[in-house]
């Protein structure tokens, strides 16, 4: 095979360089990249050619090859012309190993300079905009390191995101020992499972000892093989939404403790009309339990009363406070009984009404002594008259 005619056809440019930098040979596509006939270019230095300088240059690869004797290579930009090269030379040995020369190889890779360059732009953007969304996003490995985390967990944890992926805080020792096992089953049995997406809530422990709350979103990377890779995850604080959520607890404990109490029947009922809430004086009140009650049209409406009820359902859920309507009603064993209404509408976030809170007071004596009273006056009257 003929190696200059290999040489000679190749898209690389192509110089072969004594030992002394002067050119003695190169290729068509050396002459078209230094735009000068072959006979223009044999037995020039390299240097002044490439570099348009009268010496060698302080950093000649060249130089540098001839002292090591082995391959080299740099980049470097031309001045001016916005054009990178790459340039690779090898060594030539000749009788007795001394070295007599080299072959320059010189590649035009101002493409590849610019998809660099793009790509370090996108980069940095992309680094950027991960760093100010509202919450802080990481890659994850298998043994719990991290590749990349954003700056905002300086103010979510007290540490500086340099701190954790350099391994010097160990995610893994920031979540509160409470909740370090299930955080760790959760993700386990997910991978087992092959799931893509992992959603979690947990505490962790900020450096100053306090505790705050996140909610974890993980989107979970296999392999070809199916193999676990990554986590691509993001981190909320939720501290707030969690202490709101105590805060909501211990009230609606407290108001239940309290219904539970009370000496006076409270009932909810939702915008159909069915309970959803029955307490205990409900329950002595009208003989119907709790789990009888709840889940169904409220149980003391007689049949021929549903119209009047349904009437006042709809004037307490468009929003009117029923107080002291009376009413008759039955317990559970058939006997009537008269009861006093007072009703509240209750609302949701957007402000509608979701239901009805009834407080139901038995006043069937009151109205069996007014009945017996009004009756006794009747006949005063009625003697009286007798008398006159």
């Amino acid at each position: 095979m003929d190696t200059e005619k290999i040489f000679f056809s190749m898209p690389e440019a192509v110089a072969v360089v004594d030992d002394r930098h002067r050119i003695t040979w190169v290729n068509l596509a050396m002459e078209s990249f230094l735009g000068l006939p072959r006979d223009a270019i044999i037995g020039k230095p390299c240097y002044s050619l490439l570099h348009k300088t009268e010496e060698p240059i302080p950093d000649c690869l060249f130089r540098h090859v001839m002292e090591s004797r082995s391959r080299g290579a740099t980049e470097y930009e031309i001045p001016g012309e916005n054009r990178w090269l790459k340039v690779t030379v090898d060594p030539m040995v000749g009788d007795g190993g001394r070295i007599v020369g080299a072959i320059h190889y010189v590649s035009d890779i101002s493409s590849l300079k610019k998809a660099e360059k793009t790509a370090s732009i996108q980069s940095e953007r992309l680094y950027s905009l991960m760093n100010n969304i509202p919450g802080i996003v990481y890659r994850g490995l298998r043994d719990w390191s991290l590749v990349f985390i954003g700056a905002e967990v300086r103010r979510v944890t007290g540490y500086a995101a340099e701190d954790i992926l350099s391994g010097a805080v160990k995610w893994r020792d920031l979540i509160h020992p409470d909740d370090l096992g299930f955080v760790k089953e959760a993700f386990r049995e997910s991978v087992r499972e092959r799931r893509g997406i992992l959603r979690i809530e947990y505490r962790v422990r900020r450096s100053d000892g306090s505790i705050r709350w996140l909610a974890d979103r993980r989107q979970l990377i296999y392999d070809a093989e199916g193999n676990f890779s990554y986590v691509d995850g993001l981190l909320l604080e939720i501290t707030d939404r969690k202490e709101y959520e105590e805060a909501l607890r211990a009230t609606n404990e407290k108001l239940q403790a309290l219904i539970e109490a009370c000496p006076l029947a409270i009932g909810a009922l939702d915008t159909e009309g069915n309970v959803t809430m029955w307490n205990a004086a409900a329950e002595r009140m009208t003989g119907w339990s709790e789990a009888e009650a709840v889940g169904r049209r409220l149980p003391i409406v007689p049949d021929d009363k549903v119209g009047e009820f349904r009437a006042l359902l709809a004037r307490a859920v468009w929003g009117e406070m029923l107080s002291g309507v009376e009413v008759r009603r039955l317990k559970k064993d058939g006997s009537p009984m008269e009861i006093s209404i007072w009703t509240s509408p209750m609302r949701d976030q957007r402000g509608e009404v979701t239901g009805v809170m009834a407080v139901l007071a038995d006043i069937t004596e009151r109205k069996e002594m007014e009945n017996a009273l009004q009756k006794s006056e009747e006949q005063l009257r009625q003697s009286q008259k007798l008398e006159a």
